[in-house]
């Protein structure tokens, strides 16, 4: 696909009877204060942009059932992309140990407001419970 071309919003201001027909042949991008805003694109490709809009299924991950959660969790990828899944394991760890790092924060916060729902509040590594 190639880079559309870009012009400043004041341009097409200027132009826009002729920046309406090179629409029609393929996006033009428009820039305000050197950043792309926008994109100036033909009826025909809107309107395919709606369709594929309309077509796409989304939905929370939270929505999920618990079963379809496991097993995408247990799927890989073909063998010739196992280095993927060394990456992907490196970054469960990591999210796995980032959320117990913050629920003990969430914990100790807790605990340190004195709202601690009945549970005991987390306590330094090495102190005793008596």
């Amino acid at each position: 696909m190639a880079t559309p071309e870009t012009v400043p919003a004041s341009e097409l201001t200027r132009n826009f009877g002729g920046y309406r027909m090179r629409a029609q042949r393929r996006a033009v991008a428009v820039s305000s204060h050197g950043r792309i805003t926008g994109y100036f694109v033909g009826p025909d490709e809107y309107e395919e942009f709606l369709r594929s809009r309309e077509n796409r299924r989304t939905f929370p991950t939270v929505d999920l059932p618990e079963e379809q959660v496991k097993v995408i969790g247990a799927s890989r990828m073909d063998k010739r992309h196992a280095r993927l899944d060394i990456v992907l394991d490196r970054k469960q760890r990591s999210q796995r140990c980032r959320w117990t790092q913050r629920r003990l924060s969430e914990a100790a916060a807790r605990a340190r407001r004195g709202d601690n729902l009945g549970v005991a509040p987390p306590t330094p590594q090495g102190a005793l419970l008596q």
